[in-house]
C-alpha cells in the first residue's frame, strides 16, 4: 500500500492531466530494499496509477529516466523498456542518461539523469503540459527543481512517491504530498511480465 503525509492543496478534476517522472535507479534500489530484486520489472505505469488512485485526473505520460548500461544489464534494460512501450505505447517515454566509470570506486556513476528529470519536470509544468506531477524518487537533489517548478508554475500539484518507503526530509514543505511506497504496492502493481501476458490474451 501507499501511505502519505501532508495534504495536496490544489483542486484537481477529471480533466486534470498527470505526468509521472521516475528516477529509475532510485526506484530499482527502493524495490530491492522492500519487495526484493525479483520485482525490478514492475509495471511502472500501473504502479503510478495505483499511487495516484485517490486523486482526480488522468495519468497521461510516464517519463522514465535511466542510464545506458552495458552487457547483460543493458540488454535487460532495453527489453524492459521495449516491453513497456509495446503495452503502453507513447504513454511510456524512456530518457537515457550516461554512465561514467569511476576509477576510484571501480563502478559506474549516473550522469545527466537527475538533471534531465528536473528539466522535464520544470518545463512541463511551466508550459502547461500537465496540471499535476508525480515524482518517483527519494533523491534530495530534486527538491531544488521542485521548488523552482512551484515558484514558476503556482497552483500546480506536485506529489512525491518515495520508492524505499522512507520519508525524505528534503521534500517536507516542498511537495503538496509525499507518499511512501511499500512492498505491497509493488506486488499489487505486478511484474511487467504479467501485464504483457494479459495484453496478449486480449
Amino acid at each position: 500500500m501507499a501511505t502519505g503525509y501532508g495534504a495536496a492543496s490544489t483542486v484537481l478534476n477529471s480533466d486534470s492531466r498527470w505526468i509521472a517522472y521516475i528516477d529509475a535507479a532510485n526506484l530499482y534500489y527502493g524495490i530491492c530494499a522492500t519487495a526484493g530484486p525479483d520485482y525490478w520489472r514492475v509495471d511502472v505505469v500501473r504502479m503510478c496509477d495505483q499511487v495516484l488512485k485517490k486523486y482526480n485526473g488522468t495519468l497521461t505520460k510516464v517519463k522514465y529516466f535511466t542510464t545506458a548500461l552495458s552487457g547483460q544489464a543493458g540488454v535487460d534494460q532495453r527489453k524492459f523498456e521495449q516491453d513497456t512501450i509495446s503495452v503502453y505505447a507513447k504513454q511510456f517515454q524512456p530518457f537515457m542518461g550516461q554512465a561514467k566509470y569511476d576509477d576510484k570506486t571501480g563502478s559506474f556513476k549516473e550522469k545527466q539523469v537527475d538533471v534531465r528529470l528536473a528539466a522535464q519536470l520544470v518545463g512541463d509544468l511551466c508550459t502547461g503540459e500537465c496540471e499535476a506531477a508525480l515524482v518517483v524518487s527519494s533523491d534530495s537533489d530534486l527538491a531544488a527543481a521542485i521548488r523552482e517548478a512551484r515558484y514558476y508554475a503556482p497552483g500546480k500539484t506536485i506529489v512525491a512517491a518515495h520508492p524505499d518507503g522512507v520519508r525524505s526530509g528534503a521534500y517536507t514543505g516542498v511537495v503538496n504530498e509525499a507518499i511512501l511506497i511499500d512492498a505491497g504496492l509493488y506486488r499489487n502493481a505486478a511484474r511487467l511480465d504479467v501485464t504483457l501476458e494479459r495484453s496478449r490474451r486480449k
